[in-house]
């Protein structure tokens, strides 16, 4: 792939660096011979494919990687404590940067999958044939080339084919590397070949960290006790969702809005008449609902007239949607979205009904809502203290 296609910006002194290297006659030749030996290359990858290597199962493979390791001459190939299989390419100086390049071994694929490579034209199938048999490809012939074309490098280089990376494997091979491996030999820098997108580099990837989490119960048989006791699994997902419920900011308005009236609707499909109320509470505990409705969520815990409301103004909302028939579910929702807004601002509610009809247009506007919908739901916003006190005359009642 030519440097003009990889997608920029590139560091102008990067970029120069790269190229420079690239026009040297020995790195020319190699990259020449990567050409050219593409069809024996490809061949390589099928045969590494057919062997299975699923994560924690990769030996297999590993042996054989060994053995390709050995025959392009790299010394000191072994197997590590883990799986990974590594070998030196000796550079000139011995104090120079040392290098790892890895490629995964493993597929996310479970034993037993059928692995025979399927050709149709110039197109390969096969499961994990793209991740990571291209990267191991990737890994070996870039040995091969820099062997047959002479390039020299002053440091170490280390070709590593790592163990599991998928999955529940948590980069273990690579981790290993750094902290088990490195405490010796000091790797400088490391060169991950993943996946068959040559279109795309990442640099200083974030990396994975895992925590291991017990909730226990008082159990129960899944059947037997079922809605009778506390579910683990349900505590355990309410955990996950309250710890990364920021991550509905990556979904799109139109699909949260989708969602947002499914669940107001609940009750009509699932036949569970409290399921758009239990929904909201499951928002709001998770911290979701701060996330889609901000302005409603600053409610929570903030106290009503006693003598017209027994909740605060985020539960008496949710309230509402309880009781309200399904086709005005948003304005019961947002009625009191004002509420919050005026206090803050002015101390008390008193224009909270006028303001709660400029923050519903708003709100529902950026949920990519349909135009009537959010018209009609400002408008019984901005309407619903009318008549409180069954003291309004009629003129003043049509003219609204």
């Amino acid at each position: 792939m030519s440097m003009e296609k990889i997608p920029g910006p590139i560091d102008a002194a990067v970029a120069d660096k790269v190229e420079a290297i690239a026009r040297a006659p020995e790195v020319a030749k190699a990259l020449e011979l990567a050409k050219t030996g593409a069809d024996e290359a490809m061949k390589l990858q099928c045969r590494l494919c057919e062997i299975p290597a699923p994560t924690f199962e990769e030996r297999v493979r590993a042996e054989e990687m060994v053995r390709l390791m050995k025959a392009l001459g790299l010394k000191d190939v072994e197997i590590d404590g883990i799986g990974n299989v590594v070998g030196r390419r000796p550079g000139k100086n011995p104090d120079a940067p040392l290098l790892a390049i890895g490629a995964h071994m493993d597929t996310v694929f479970p034993a037993g999958t059928d692995v025979t490579v399927h050709q149709e034209g110039n197109i390969y199938r096969a499961p994990g044939i793209g991740d990571n048999c291209s990267g191991l490809r990737c890994l070996l012939e870039a040995l091969r080339c820099m062997n047959e074309a002479g390039v020299e490098t002053q440091g170490d280089i280390w070709f590593c084919g790592t163990v599991g990376e998928e999955g529940l494997g948590d980069i273990r091979g690579s981790k290993y590397l750094f902290r088990e491996n490195n405490s010796v030999n000091h790797i400088d820098g490391f060169l991950a070949v993943d996946n068959s997108n040559i279109g795309r580099i990442l640099f200083a990837a974030v990396g994975s960290h895992r925590w291991r989490m017990t909730i226990e119960g008082p159990g129960g048989h899944s059947y037997g006790s079922f809605g009778e006791i506390p579910s683990a699994i349900h505590a355990m997902c309410l955990a996950g969702a309250k710890m990364h419920h920021a991550l509905i900011r990556d979904i799109s308005p139109e699909r949260i809005f989708k969602e947002l009236s499914l669940l107001l609707h609940a009750d009509e499909k699932r036949g569970d008449r409290e399921g758009p109320y239990k929904g909201l509470h499951l928002m709001r505990d998770t911290g979701v609902l701060g996330e889609v409705f901000p302005e409603l969520a600053l409610g929570h815990g903030m106290a009503q007239r006693s003598d017209f409301h027994r909740y605060d103004v985020l539960e008496h909302s949710l309230r509402c949607v309880r009781y309200a028939p399904p086709e005005i579910r948003f304005a019961a929702l947002l009625h009191d979205v004002g509420k919050p807004f005026c206090f803050l601002r002015d101390g008390n509610f008193y224009a909270h009904a006028e303001e709660g009809a400029r923050l519903t247009e708003n709100i529902l506007t950026r949920l990519k809502a349909p135009v009537k919908l959010t018209r009609e739901t400002a408008e019984l916003v901005r309407l619903h203290m009318r008549d409180l006190d069954l003291r309004m005359k009629e003129p003043k009642v049509r003219r609204d």
